[in-house]
């Protein structure tokens, strides 16, 4: 079992790692929706019924 123990302690860290990368896309998904939020509000470009913007 010893050459098992380093391949395992590898793969939790990578792991753990993964974790991480994927909140931080999290946050720039989020990031730029509030960005285009931001630009659709001063552009005041009309939305439609359901809350998405109207098709020019």
């Amino acid at each position: 079992m010893k050459p098992l123990s380093p391949l395992l302690i590898l793969a939790a860290a990578l792991a753990l790692t993964g974790c991480n990368t994927i909140q931080g896309i999290g946050h720039d998904i989020t990031r730029t929706g509030e960005v285009m939020e931001d630009i659709l509000s001063e552009a005041d470009i009309p939305a439609g019924e359901d809350g998405a913007v109207a098709a020019g």
